[in-house]
């Protein structure tokens, strides 16, 4: 500050240099602009003195930097074969100039915005009401392709603005709700690593769908997904609906009819609902193609290569005392992955190919996703070419959508095996009871709708029919088996406690156990799901500052998610830092990149937040450092002028006690010199007698 850095760039940025380059437009010049921008946003980097912030907005002039932010947007845009004066889409914006050119323009715009929370000049730049028609549209495309976020560095917090890589904004929002709903919150540690989890896997899902873009047909099913889905599901609606009103029999059904007699009795009442059913049918079969095509396109190739990442990565590192496989051959393939393999640069061998394209194809059926949608296709095709009956089957899709119907189905499966082993109990139960019945119970079994059948005559039928009667029914075997009088004695208290015993073993305890694992498995996923949502609407997810303190201490909390902790942002950030040659990564920036190459967390603001700090201006480390050598300065200047007063002081009171000796010493010389005279007189006055 002191040699006037901030004077020397506020110069450069004004000069044209038209005396030295006929081109205004020079690399050289272009180049030293960046350059001087890059070095006075380093100046900031660390510094939360509002003395310095200060100190920028009243030196560097604003609408220099304006203009110049303005002129180099409209030139790049030109550049890019684009219309510079409105507000371009940055996805059209080659990523060259984007990460290139622009970068003098994207740092004004972050210089300011760095400068304005404590500089009203600044705050007043960055208002696209204080620009001209011509350079407003520039401000609106900084604002729109900006982010800023709060890093933790060391133990204090630093706020930075970055550009957002055009290629965020293929970020779908199935994939938002996925991270939103996927990401562990017991914790605020745990739910920070989780969601770092998520960055990899998401960057490489924008890089993906960012090529598939170039295909105008599978663009389009990525944007509009979710309506087609919907569209999908109330189709489905529609058709099972008119199947619902108007189909039936042509003749009456008796006990005695075979399945294909049952099958061919079945017809519409009316012809024109028919034809309306099947061209419904026929609709909902390329409607589940399309989405079908769309997926496999978009969600295939991901999730081949996840799984292929998954599988290299659970092997773990290669034994070093291992020789090393054939470089393009099976082995290579299943031990190395097929980037190692050669199967991306055709240098792999035919066996290896075939292996990667058959694995490949298990991996893609293995996706939920994929296997979901191409069901729904297989369906469709079958609905219209079989029976619209099974066209019923999209009626499913209602579960994808809701994740309280997801916990339904996931009470059942989450604890499946415990489930299973459960009802395999049951099932042995069920198997000593059934002995018993065949060995001295078998007189036992009277069916009133079949007398003339003995339904345990043979162990696999008494099995059979203890299984099914005895759960179905509300009171156990006891409702099925032929009751007995209360005069036999012996056989009533034999029925009475087996009846009894199976009623309570079998339908009681065992059944209750099941339905209380389902119920329990239920209520902890609905209280899960309860817990997510109270903390999506509760508290910051960066954070984890809960929305009271916010509202009371500090920035609004709605505010504070969407500008200061915007969750998405932070995803940017780590998508910018993975695209940026890592050589031209600021102090903060290699921090940060650091931190996550050690897959590290902590430099997320957990608990702080520069909002609710506010109040407690945090000094600069420069300025402390230097105020303390003043201070030591200052006080070494003290001491020193006390000593000299004291030996000033010293040197005056000796300078008087030798006045005073002095003045004794000539009082004592004159005396002598008297004492001499008189001496000399008496001597002469002798010497004369």
């Amino acid at each position: 500050m002191e040699a006037k850095v901030l004077d020397v760039c506020t110069q450069i940025m004004a000069d044209p240099f038209d005396l030295a380059f006929e081109d205004k437009d020079h690399p050289l010049i272009m180049d030293v602009k960046e350059k001087t921008i890059t070095l006075l946003i380093s100046l900031l980097e660390g510094v939360s003195s509002r003395k310095t912030f200060l100190h920028f907005g009243d030196v560097l002039e604003f609408d220099v930097l304006k203009k110049r932010m303005g002129y180099v947007y409209r030139k790049c845009m030109v550049d890019s074969e684009l219309d510079g004066s409105v507000v371009c889409d940055a996805k059209q914006v080659p990523e060259d100039i984007y990460f290139g050119d622009l970068n003098e323009a994207f740092g004004i715009f972050m210089l300011m915005a760095t400068l304005a929370v404590h500089s009203d000049t600044a705050k007043a730049a960055v208002n696209p009401q204080n620009y001209s028609k011509q350079d407003k549209v520039a401000v609106e495309f900084f604002t729109q392709n900006s982010g800023s976020i709060e890093i933790k560095w060391e133990e204090k917090l630093e706020r930075i603005y970055f550009p957002i890589p055009p290629i965020c904004a293929y970020l779908t929002e199935a994939s938002r709700q996925r991270v939103l709903w996927g990401v562990n919150r017991e914790s605020p540690g745990e739910k920070m690593m989780d969601f770092f989890t998520f960055t990899e896997e998401l960057q490489a899902e924008m890089q993906h769908l960012e090529k598939m873009s170039r295909f105008q047909t599978i663009s389009f099913i990525s944007r509009r997904f979710e309506e087609l889905k919907t569209a999908m599901l109330y189709l489905a609606y529609l058709i099972n609906l008119l199947l619902l009103i108007d189909v039936k029999v042509k003749e009456s059904t008796n006990p005695y009819d075979t399945v294909d007699t049952m099958y061919k009795n079945v017809v519409f009442g009316t012809s024109a609902i028919e034809y309306t059913v099947y061209a419904l049918g026929a609709l909902q079969t390329l409607l589940c193609g399309f989405i079908a095509a769309g997926v496999f396109a978009t969600n295939g190739p991901l999730a081949v290569d996840s799984r292929w990442n998954t599988a290299i990565r659970l092997l773990g590192k290669p034994d070093e005392l291992l020789p090393e496989p054939e470089e393009g051959s099976y082995e290579m393939l299943v031990t190395r992955g097929p980037e190692m393999a050669g199967i991306f640069d055709g240098e792999a061998g035919f066996v290896a190919v075939v292996g990667y394209y058959a694995i490949s194809c298990q991996y893609l059926l293995e996706d939920p996703v994929v296997l979901m949608h191409l069901s729904y296709f297989l369906m469709a095709v079958a609905g219209t070419a079989v029976t619209p009956f099974i066209l019923s089957y999209h009626l499913l899709d209602v579960v994808y959508g809701s994740e309280i119907l997801q916990n339904v189905l996931r009470a059942v499966t989450f604890n499946g095996i415990q489930l299973l082993l459960t009802a395999f109990l049951a099932l042995i139960i069920l198997y000593f009871y059934a002995c018993i019945e065949f060995l001295i119970m078998r007189n036992n079994f009277n069916s009133e709708d079949f007398p003339d059948q003995r339904a345990c005559d043979t162990m696999l039928d008494c099995y059979m029919v203890t299984v099914r009667e005895g759960l179905l029914n509300g009171g156990g075997m006891a409702d099925y088996m032929s009751g007995r009088s209360l005069h036999d004695k012996e056989w009533y208290v034999a029925r009475f406690v087996y009846d009894l015993s199976f009623f309570i073993v079998i339908l009681i305890i065992l059944m209750n156990i099941i339905f209380g694992i389902i119920i329990d498995t239920f209520s902890a996923m609905r209280e899960m799901t309860e817990s997510k949502i109270e903390d999506m609407k509760t508290t910051c997810f960066i954070c984890s500052v809960d929305r009271y303190t916010f509202d009371k201490v500090g920035t609004p909390f709605d505010i504070h998610i969407k500008q200061e902790h915007n969750m998405w942002k932070y995803l940017y950030y780590m998508v910018y830092l993975g695209l940026k040659d890592s050589t031209e990564y600021s102090g903060l920036e290699s921090y940060v990149a650091g931190l996550a190459e050690e897959e590290s967390v902590g430099f997320y603001p957990v608990h702080k937040a520069m909002c609710l700090d506010a109040d407690d201006e945090e000094e600069d480390p420069f300025q402390l450092d230097v105020v303390s050598k003043f201070e030591n300065m200052n006080r070494e200047i003290s001491f020193l002028k006390k000593t000299v007063l004291d030996m000033k002081g010293e040197a005056a009171t000796m300078q008087a006690a030798t006045v005073d000796f002095n003045k004794n010493l000539m009082g004592q010389l004159e005396n002598l010199g008297a004492a001499q005279s008189t001496i000399l007189s008496e001597l002469n006055a002798a010497k004369s007698m």
